[in-house]
């Protein structure tokens, strides 16, 4: 069974299947070729344009701008690490369910409310139409690296408290204990069996109050004042050290989007995507076939460490996993639609 999967059906997935993608997406949003089709993915494409640092005759002159403009601002600014608002396509089922976690990376929205005044709804961020069948990696992605920023900060704290700088978090946990720590705090984020928000916090806190003791035995009672202050604020992002953080890892992943191994001048068009379809290729150009394995091995090295030496040690496994999965969700939306609609509407834009 698995040999007739992987030597007769995967072969004609990855040949048909962007056709026939193709085909579905035209059928529910209108022909490539006509103006109103994909509307939210035109506008996106024109505020990259606008917002990506490149002039309009650079992005004209050179399609690897081009790509590069719509991976990092367009893929990573706009989508990845946009802060006002959460994910949701009012065509998108179930979109209406943000994908808010109670923590928010720069405090958007987080002051206190008047007493008669009714909070705010979230606005949303609207996926585009070439990325929709992506919603729940996106929004898999968007907790992660939430998570892993708030985490951090948290984490940083502690140290700076305990007296012991960051180097900590810039290396793999050097004793058990501290890497127990790490656990915990990850274990007290995720908020399992918690009844209130006031219980998530005091659970959060513990956790950092016990990594700063183990990098510090003689930690005292002020010290543990100090650290229980920090986390609300750290938690509804009010805290600079979480906006620091935040813009950091918005750039690792930048540059990790124009990843490649050092055999190979580009990633491969045959690295499989985040979700099912992930045997869809390109049939055109391209280097020679790499076998896929191998590339996101390197990939998860690579961005593992990257993570790791700028401060994100604790949560750099799960970093390079995520930034990997962002990786294949956008090239998989290059080869099926760069042809048709991606290229053509920037063209067109510029």
């Amino acid at each position: 069974a698995n040999y007739h999967l992987s030597t007769v059906l995967a072969p004609q997935i990855a040949l048909h299947g962007p056709e026939y993608v193709r085909f579905v997406f035209q059928q529910r949003f209108g022909p490539f070729g006509e103006e109103g089709t994909a509307p939210i993915t035109r506008q996106w494409i024109e505020r990259t344009i606008q917002e990506c640092g490149m002039s309009r005759e650079e992005l004209r002159s050179s399609e690897e701008r081009r790509v590069t403009a719509l991976q990092t601002s367009g893929w990573v600014n706009l989508i990845l690490f946009q802060t006002r608002g959460e994910v949701g396509n009012e065509e998108e089922e179930g979109g209406s369910g943000a994908d808010s976690d109670g923590i928010n990376p720069e405090g958007e929205g987080t002051g206190e409310q008047e007493p008669q005044q009714q909070p705010q709804p979230q606005p949303f961020i609207l996926v585009p139409e070439v990325l929709l069948s992506d919603v729940a990696n996106l929004r898999s992605i968007r907790s992660t690296t939430r998570m892993s920023v708030i985490g951090s900060a948290l984490a940083l704290h502690a140290c700076t408290v305990a007296g012991v700088g960051d180097a900590v978090l810039r290396r793999e946990p050097s004793t058990s204990e501290i890497n127990q720590c790490r656990d915990d705090l990850i274990e007290a984020m995720s908020g399992r069996d918690v009844s209130s928000q006031l219980a998530f916090e005091e659970d959060i806190s513990s956790a950092v109050i016990a990594l700063a003791r183990v990098l510090k035995p003689s930690l005292g009672a002020e010290e543990e004042k100090v650290l229980n202050s920090r986390t609300p604020k750290v938690m509804k992002g009010e805290d600079p050290v979480v906006k620091l953080l935040h813009n950091r890892m918005r750039i690792i992943f930048c540059e990790l989007m124009e990843w490649t191994p050092e055999h190979s001048q580009t990633i491969p068009n045959q690295m499989s995507t985040g979700r099912r379809m992930s045997s869809l290729s390109s049939s055109s150009s391209g280097p020679a076939p790499i076998d896929s394995t191998s590339i996101s091995d390197l990939f998860l090295a690579e961005a593992k460490q990257r993570f790791m030496t700028r401060g994100f040690a604790f949560f750099s496994a799960e970093l390079a996993d995520v930034c990997l999965k962002a990786t294949k969700v956008i090239s998989l939306a290059f080869i099926v639609y760069e042809k048709d609609l991606m290229e053509p509407t920037m063209k067109k834009a510029l």
